[in-house]
């Protein structure tokens, strides 16, 4: 008689935590994903009935406060909340001491030393994107976006290989990319997960110069030798 009780007790618990609802701290989705919802960070964990716990990133521009800054606006860019500029005053990207314009145009980091990578102003201070790479993969993207391609193709003469395709140029006290001109002086190499050695091409490092598009400069001679001479 005790078995039948310890197994019609054990079968009741086990319906009753299948039918008992879960237990859970964080928000509903239909309130936390709500665009005028107080959120403080872009990372959430809501529960929703139909699918259950649910996490992720807010997307880009999404509203937030800014923890460092209280009650400071802000706006989530990959993940992370990034007061916006004109609230608060920042490190700045070109000249130490002043404000920061908010955008990824400098050539100094964190702590005020110079790197050969712009960076991007994140919670006051200018922070280099490789930096960033490691939280944010497409963070690239917004760095060399096309509205700041403005500075002309440059040919390298340096003796070293280039760590990076792209350099950088001020027009109007703002900074601006472009890219290094694909040919023999713009050897480069990359050391992230894979190891490249090449040349530039178009801000990518890649095997071979020319963007792949080999000169032939005694063919080239010849033709123009030809093209003269029947033009005497």
């Amino acid at each position: 008689m005790s078995i039948f009780h310890y197994i019609f007790a054990v079968s009741i618990i086990l319906s009753g935590s299948t039918t008992a609802a879960p237990s859970h701290k964080s928000p509903s989705c239909d309130v936390i994903l709500q665009p005028n919802y107080p959120r403080t960070g872009c990372y959430y964990k809501c529960y929703s009935p139909k699918r259950g716990w649910i996490k992720g990133t807010h997307n880009d521009g999404t509203s937030c406060q800014h923890t460092k800054f209280p009650r400071s606006p802000g706006q989530c860019m990959r993940g992370v909340c990034i007061a916006n500029e004109v609230e608060i005053p920042k490190v700045n990207a070109t000249t130490i001491g002043k404000l920061c314009d908010g955008k990824y145009r400098g050539v100094w980091d964190e702590y005020g030393e110079r790197v050969i990578n712009v960076g991007i102003c994140l919670q006051g201070s200018c922070t280099p994107y490789y930096k960033l790479e490691s939280m944010h993969r497409n963070i690239k993207q917004k760095v060399f976006a096309k509205k700041y391609h403005r500075c002309p193709q440059e040919n390298h003469y340096g003796r070293h290989a280039l760590g990076d395709c792209h350099y950088y140029c001020q027009q109007e006290n703002e900074w601006f990319y472009g890219f290094y001109e694909s040919n023999y002086n713009s050897a480069c190499k990359t050391f992230g997960s894979k190891r490249t050695s090449g040349y530039c091409c178009e801000g990518r490092c890649i095997s071979k110069a020319y963007c792949g598009q080999e000169i032939d400069d005694a063919s080239s001679r010849s033709v123009s030798t030809a093209e003269v001479s029947s033009i005497l």
